[in-house]
């Protein structure tokens, strides 16, 4: 009997749409291969199946219907982390150039009120030598217990593997649960004395406010937590969990879907504007970067949908990781290209 990974690599070389996935803490893998080369989209989410959503959501959304494909389950135990030496990307001297000046663009329309804040991603290309898909699954899975683990492929998006450390929502028939993530540093010696500067919580308030003032009105109940901090890799995020109830009537999955992505997390506020600026000025298009991915309408009225964060595109012998931070009028062009520089080794990391 093939194993769950071999099944992927069967797909793979079929061309077929699948999904590997491995959802935070767990001891189990599951796949989802679908049956037909069909392309199935989402309507108006209430759909059932393996959704992959793009940054821009008037662009198609893929998923893989539940009926449609083949579900394994297959237990996992986290092999051990292997240190590959550095992988170098080619010179980033052009690439750090672009970002700084488009960073400079981005505080410069904050300063004319554009907006308060704009997440600005780029993307930077790694060859790889050898790429196995298990090896950097089971890597994946070995360094980031707490994040949604990765696998996707579809004739019509490519195959994309990821680490999520963030919940988009998690919906359990009219309830729901939240987060806003914001902020980043790198995890230092002692996690016992973590000092957080003025920008990294003026930028998740933001966030909280922001998911705070979309699901009121749409909301019976709305439950707002303390900020935490919380670890993803090698770095570490501020958090606040937010709960709540979704009015009667209200479509539940398509109301919060449309009311929370994208969240200021990965695009700015207000959001509007933010988003315009992003399309009309990044270098790149996200494409599946900032989108969001997860488990949708299965059986007992539950979805699962994180935000495709720490993510790679796989193209051949490369892979384009995509990277990106938030931008506020307080911000240093040089330190926002050296946090996407710190963020880019997270999936490094998994590439050997």
């Amino acid at each position: 009997m093939k194993t769950i990974i071999e099944k992927a690599k069967d797909h793979l070389q079929k061309q077929q749409p699948f999904v590997l996935y491995k959802q935070p803490d767990a001891n189990t893998v599951s796949g989802l291969f679908q049956l037909d080369a069909k392309t199935y989209t989402c309507v108006d989410y209430s759909e059932k199946g393996f959704v992959f959503a793009p940054f821009n959501t008037q662009e198609d959304v893929f998923f893989i219907p539940f009926d449609k494909a083949d579900l394994f389950v297959a237990p996992w135990t986290p092999k051990e982390i292997i240190e590959c030496p550095n992988i170098i990307s080619k010179s980033l001297e052009k690439e750090k150039e672009t970002h700084v000046q488009l960073v400079q663009k981005g505080i410069n329309q904050i300063g004319l009120g554009d907006f308060k804040k704009v997440v600005l991603a780029r993307k930077e290309s790694v060859a790889l030598t050898n790429f196995n898909l298990e090896d950097v699954f089971s890597q994946m899975t070995s360094r980031y217990t707490n994040a949604f683990v990765y696998a996707w492929f579809h004739p019509k998006t490519g195959l994309w593997m990821g680490a999520s450390p963030e919940t988009l929502v998690k919906i359990n028939e009219a309830y729901f649960e939240t987060m806003s993530l914001a902020g980043t540093q790198q995890i230092s010696e002692s996690l016992d004395h973590i000092d957080w500067g003025a920008k990294e919580k003026e930028e998740q308030l933001l966030v909280t406010q922001f998911i705070q003032e979309q699901l009121y009105p749409v909301s019976s109940s709305l439950s707002i937590g303390e900020v935490q901090t919380a670890k993803a890799g090698n770095l570490l995020h501020l958090r606040t969990k937010i709960h709540g109830e979704v009015l009667k009537g209200l479509p539940v999955v398509k109301t919060l879907i449309e009311k929370l992505h994208p969240t200021p997390a990965v695009c700015g506020l207000p959001r509007d504007k933010a988003k315009q600026f992003i399309l009309s000025q990044e270098a790149n298009n996200r494409k599946y970067y900032s989108g969001f991915l997860g488990l949708l309408n299965t059986s007992d009225l539950q979805s699962e949908l994180y935000v495709n964060l720490r993510c790679m595109e796989l193209s051949g012998d490369i892979a384009n990781l995509y990277i990106g931070g938030g931008i506020t009028q307080e911000s240093d062009p040089e330190k926002e290209w050296e946090e996407t520089v710190a963020k880019s080794l997270v999936m490094k990391k998994v590439l050997s």
